[in-house]
């Protein structure tokens, strides 16, 4: 009977724990959803128990780190986190993610990022950090206010029209900040001064951008013979960078082929593009 009572035992201790292991998956699934606006995320948010998410998904983690030895571990904490802006990634799926940020006195930001998507920031314990939020008006940052994320008080930030970046206070300590991004679709990422507000630097959202860009750069290393009817077919690339790439290596291969094209990139009604373009034909040598 004492075996019998203890296997059972065993058996409850099992259900439960297998059942908090598929709450925490079904609440991950639950933020990280399609087709979800800025609004009805940061709902979600609020109806999560957000502090029992965290900790179940950094068990998790720590479990499938510490499972492996040697590079093999080494190489999933590089997969996890995110050096420069101190992030762990939690948990993600093709929609989204779900991450930590450490917050100490070298996040009060300089540069903003503005990436694709949608974010809600959220307390992971009795810490209140703040951040700056600001929106997004032809281009240039506007409108900062510091905003403060307290237990069960998260922030939304629709990337589509705004963007934030960590503050630092006096009355700042260092902890954690927790995130859930939705992705939504590529763009590209938007870096922006601080201070005046500008637009100064791009990286592209689309994986594929940033591979032809590799792509072109390599054919131009190595002077491939094939690398005229590449360009040729890139100019007709539907971002800009790789369309300008594209132009400027064929005009360095061969200058009356690649000036061919220049009546097709003015008619895409991209000024900075044909800008780009004309300072490439006047230095002369496609560089």
């Amino acid at each position: 009977m004492q075996k019998i009572d203890q296997i059972g035992k065993q058996d409850v201790s099992y259900f439960f724990k297998e059942s908090a292991l598929m709450q925490v998956s079904k609440d991950a699934e639950y933020l990280l959803s399609p087709n979800l606006g800025a609004q009805a995320l940061l709902s979600r948010v609020k109806q999560v128990d957000t502090r029992a998410l965290v900790k179940s998904l950094w068990h998790d983690v720590r479990h499938e780190i510490f499972s492996l030895n040697g590079a093999a571990r080494g190489a999933r904490v590089l997969a996890r986190v995110h050096l420069h802006s101190q992030t762990l990634n939690l948990y993600s799926n093709e929609y989204g993610s779900i991450s930590v940020s450490r917050l100490h006195p070298e996040t009060d930001d300089e540069l903003v990022y503005a990436p694709f998507g949608k974010t809600v920031l959220f307390a992971t314990g009795d810490d209140s950090p703040s951040i700056a939020k600001f929106d997004i008006d032809d281009n240039v940052l506007v409108n900062e206010r510091r905003l403060t994320i307290a237990c069960g008080v998260p922030v939304s930030v629709d990337h589509d029209h705004e963007a934030y970046c960590h503050t630092w206070g006096p009355e700042d300590r260092v902890g954690l900040v927790g995130g859930v991004h939705l992705s939504g679709d590529p763009s590209d990422i938007k870096v922006f001064d601080r201070r005046s507000g500008e637009n100064v630097a791009w990286f592209p959202g689309d994986e594929r951008v940033t591979k032809c860009l590799v792509a072109l750069e390599a054919l131009a290393s190595i002077n491939d013979p094939g690398a005229q009817e590449i360009c040729r077919e890139l100019i007709y690339h539907y971002h800009p960078a790789v369309c300008f790439e594209a132009f400027r290596q064929l005009y360095r291969l061969a200058p009356k082929d690649a000036e061919s094209f220049i009546p097709l990139l003015k008619s895409r009604g991209d000024e900075k593009l044909f800008a780009a373009v004309r300072d490439c034909i006047g230095a002369g040598d496609g560089s």
